[in-house]
């Protein structure tokens, strides 16, 4: 009489508990968070923010950041004789600040079908570790553009985030229930003739005026400038531009200009500035799309050297559940700050049998000095 049978092969093959182990592993909470790592590599959705990152690195209280916006003197120091006292002068102006952290937190679902039954994208078979890596990579993507969408709207002069106009043409993703209203004062300056005619004098009378503006308001020169493909066109067409570029130094860079590059001329100093384009956006909720840089304006800013003393970055702590996908679902609540801000977590649900995923992120770009950036409208 044959021995009774203890074990079984299981309808998913013979390596289903060999994947579940693995599985079980690469959904832990400190594995997820280092792939979101790998992921937050998307150069059309950072170039926003890493213009932040170049400033200085502000640690956050709570939900909050608090910073000293100081205003420098810039006038001259007295002349005075040597057997007379020196005469006393005004302090540099302090002014406290305190601005919201901006929250951002998202989740999806995975059922146990999508992960054992059907196909993987791409592939001929089921592959579970597939389905959760494209699923995270993809929120990550999202997250990332939340990020990028706050850095050009601080560089615009203002962050606005509302639940009421959550899913609507230009408003936040559904399922925001969070308001922020943050106002940087950004100095503004308007064309005196737009720049949609191509005989407007960019290069002699536009650029050189902005020039001025900026140092009249912040004493800090402009070295760089960046505005989406609308303006991008009007640039490349005027006429003072294409005279610039018929020169025979030059004209390789025009010739080569391209939209989906981070400088439109390839370096090329345009009155003493350097041109960028960023010609991308978001979707909406009403699938249009919305570029980080409004239509007709041109965001000015110091060069990198002094972006430290213009522009900031905070990040705030995240909490996440450990060893949720562990042993025994034994829980316990880890808060840091990750080196990227990102954190990812999973959970695995019941009813029905599948696997949440969650990423989550806490920050907040900051203007330092406001009237170092000059928002200029050029129509």
């Amino acid at each position: 009489r044959p021995p009774l049978q203890t074990t079984a092969q299981s309808d998913l093959g013979d390596n289903t508990m060999a994947d579940l182990v693995t599985l079980s592993g690469a959904l832990g909470v400190q594995t997820m968070t280092e792939v979101v790592k790998t992921y937050d590599t998307s150069a059309t959705d950072r170039m926003g923010q890493d213009l932040f990152k170049k400033g200085r690195k502000i640690p956050a209280s709570g939900e909050f950041v608090a910073y000293d916006e100081i205003q420098s003197s810039r006038k001259l120091a007295p002349f005075v004789a040597h057997g007379s006292p020196a005469p006393l002068r005004p302090n540099q102006t302090l002014v406290p600040r305190v601005v919201p952290l901006i929250p951002v937190r998202h989740a999806r679902t995975i059922p146990w079908t999508r992960l054992f039954l059907d196909r993987a994208g791409g592939e001929m078979t089921d592959n579970a570790r597939a389905v959760i890596a494209d699923t995270l990579q993809d929120m990550t993507l999202e997250a990332v553009k939340s990020r990028e969408f706050a850095a050009w709207r601080a560089l615009h002069g203002s962050i606005s985030i509302d639940p009421a106009q959550a899913g609507q043409a230009n408003g936040p993703a559904k399922g925001t229930d969070v308001k922020v209203a943050i106002t940087y004062a950004v100095n503004t300056l308007a064309k005196t003739a737009t720049w949609a005619t191509s005989s407007t004098l960019i290069l002699s009378d536009e650029i050189p005026r902005i020039q001025a503006a900026a140092i009249a308001a912040s004493g800090v020169p402009i070295e760089q400038m960046y505005f989406n493909d609308l303006v991008y066109r009007n640039f490349l067409k005027n006429d003072e531009i294409t005279a610039y570029g018929k020169n025979e130094r030059w004209a390789e860079s025009f010739l080569r200009a391209d939209v989906t590059k981070p400088e439109v001329l390839n370096g090329v100093r345009v009155a003493d500035v350097v041109a960028r384009c960023n010609a991308y956006g978001y979707q909406d909720d009403t699938a249009a799309n919305v570029k980080w840089i409004d239509n007709t304006k041109v965001i000015c800013l110091p060069g990198d050297g002094m972006l430290p003393r213009v522009l900031g970055w905070s990040q705030g702590k995240v909490a996440t559940p450990e060893d949720l996908w562990g042993p025994g679902n034994a829980v316990g609540i880890g808060v840091s700050i990750p080196s990227n801000g990102l954190v990812a977590y999973s959970e695995r649900v019941s009813n029905p049998v599948g696997v949440n995923i969650y990423v989550a992120d806490f920050f907040c770009p900051i203007v330092l000095f406001p009237k170092a950036v000059t928002l200029f409208t050029s129509e």
